[in-house]
């Protein structure tokens, strides 16, 4: 059974939640922190599923590059070979990119390559309807972009 077709409550003893985010511990080569809540809070003793949205969706990491801050969100591949990206991820991000300027960490685990791109390139490819969309769990509208294409327009790959 794929991790897309698990239960909610079932994916968290799958490592596959956090896959991307150790590859991106591992492989990013500038100081980070960990800024967002990340998935295995959800054994936290507060029910972190009542934060308004924008702060239950803070990106993944802070971290510095030449003295600038940046925030990072990290993603996977999906086994269609493309980067989803839920409405509501985006909604956030947009908010967070007004603070300090956010890029998606994409993670190609077939390549064992990561891309970085902006969010702002994340919308403009949407926005020019470069990006497919669809329902997670039937519900959660996301916009899809094929890593290829998320490669071709990255800022930064490693």
């Amino acid at each position: 059974m794929s991790f897309k077709d698990k239960a909610f409550k079932d994916r968290f003893s799958d490592t596959m939640w956090n896959h991307s985010e150790v590859k991106f511990e591992e492989r990013w080569p500038h100081p980070f922190v960990r800024f967002g809540l990340g998935e295995s809070d959800d054994d936290s003793p507060i029910d972190t599923w009542k934060l308004t949205s924008f702060v239950r969706h803070r990106p993944d990491y802070l971290t510095q590059v030449n003295n600038k801050l940046y925030l990072i969100e990290v993603q996977g591949t999906g086994k269609n070979g493309s980067h989803k990206f839920k409405q509501t991820k985006l909604d956030a991000c947009r908010r967070w990119n007004q603070e300090h300027q956010v890029f998606y960490w994409l993670w190609d685990d077939e390549a064992q390559t990561a891309c970085v791109i902006s969010h702002l390139k994340v919308m403009l490819l949407i926005a020019q309807g470069k990006a497919t969309t669809g329902l997670f769990d039937g519900k959660r509208p996301f916009f899809a972009i094929a890593k290829d294409l998320a490669t071709a327009e990255a800022d930064w790959i490693y």
